[in-house]
């Protein structure tokens, strides 16, 4: 993930989420490395249901979990770490194996030995992405119980997801 992300840019209308390079790598460096475009777009479709997903599996942690707030926000975001670092790590390896420059025809297709476990790790980039939303966007609503000062906390911070 490049650094530039994580600040604000010299102006208001280049501002970046800090999701966005981790979105573009995904599609961009991964998925159209990888795939064929048959591949992307089985793993886009997969990876947008998962996405749906993600956010439920979230839900069940941060909203129905019986204890204090305090105490779901700290397992949402024990869970969020782990998810995160586990599938950043299982991308590490994939990286690692990753040739560049490959014809339509040496990419991998739908078809093709191996296509499960690549396609498995982009729908789990795209688990992890809502994931991180969801759990950003929860824990700023949790900040406070009145709605107006949540919207004033949350302005500033809206950028990172």
């Amino acid at each position: 993930m490049s650094i530039e992300v994580l600040f604000y840019l010299s102006s208001p209308s280049k501002r970046k989420p800090l999701t966005y390079s981790i979105t573009v790598y995904q599609n961009n460096q991964f998925n159209g490395i990888v795939f064929t475009v048959r591949g992307r777009a089985l793993n886009t479709l997969c990876s947008g249901f998962v996405q749906i997903f993600a956010a439920w599996t979230l839900n069940l942690i941060t909203d129905v979990l019986p204890v204090k707030r305090r105490m779901r926000a700290l397992a949402g975001a024990i869970y969020v770490f782990v998810m995160f670092n586990a599938v950043w790590i299982g991308g590490y390896f994939a990286m690692v194996k990753t040739k560049i420059g490959l014809t339509e025809a040496e990419r991998l297709d739908v078809y093709d030995k191996g296509y499960g476990e690549w396609a498995f790790l982009f729908v789990m980039y795209g688990f992890m992405d809502a994931t991180y939303n969801c759990y950003a966007y929860w824990f700023m609503g949790a900040l406070s119980n009145d709605p107006g000062e949540v919207w004033i906390l949350d302005r500033p911070a809206s950028w990172i997801c």
